[in-house]
């Protein structure tokens, strides 16, 4: 077939499973995109926000991976979404090493809590760096549009807000 029409109606089914939550269906059609056009950045960004919201925690390791290989984008608008998904990832990890050093301890084990513990602190400390540049390039772009003139845009990607999706 035509690679364009594959890789626009791949891309159309992997949106339309995010959009109903339906993120493991979302993944393998991002993934059908991909091999078509492995540079596109919103189709790379969705496999990488749809990897996070699956909660499967070796999807988070590669979520991290995929926000990280897009690298640094020049256009903010595209780089405050990528740079909010790894905070968002990192935050998750840390909250899944927090959980692991509680269940430990629930079960006596004191061992691998302090190193869990120490884990969890610095993806938390990540997160944190995360967010805080986000939300710097989100102030950089609402003044550039109030000095245009303009709205403001959305949040940095659809259905995202604090603790969204995050199985705490």
């Amino acid at each position: 077939g035509d690679p364009d029409q594959d890789f626009a109606e791949a891309l159309r089914r992997a949106v339309a499973f995010y959009s109903s939550g339906d993120y493991d269906r979302a993944v393998a059609e991002y993934r059908a995109a991909l091999k078509i056009r492995d540079d596109d950045f919103p189709c790379r960004l969705g496999l990488a926000y749809s990897l996070l919201f699956t909660n499967h925690p070796s999807s988070l390791v590669e979520a991290e991976a995929v926000f990280s290989a897009i690298g640094e984008r020049r256009d903010p608008k595209e780089e405050v979404k990528r740079v909010y998904g790894l905070a968002l990832v990192d935050r998750t990890l840390g909250v899944l090493y927090e959980k692991r050093a509680r269940m430990r301890l629930a079960k006596g084990e004191a061992k691998g809590v302090a190193e869990d513990r120490a884990v969890s602190r610095e993806y938390a400390r990540k997160a944190l760096v995360g967010f805080q540049s986000a939300v710097e390039i989100e102030a950089a772009l609402a003044k550039v549009r109030q000095a245009e003139g303009g709205v403001p845009d959305g949040p940095p990607h659809p259905s995202l807000a604090p603790n969204a999706h995050v199985g705490i």
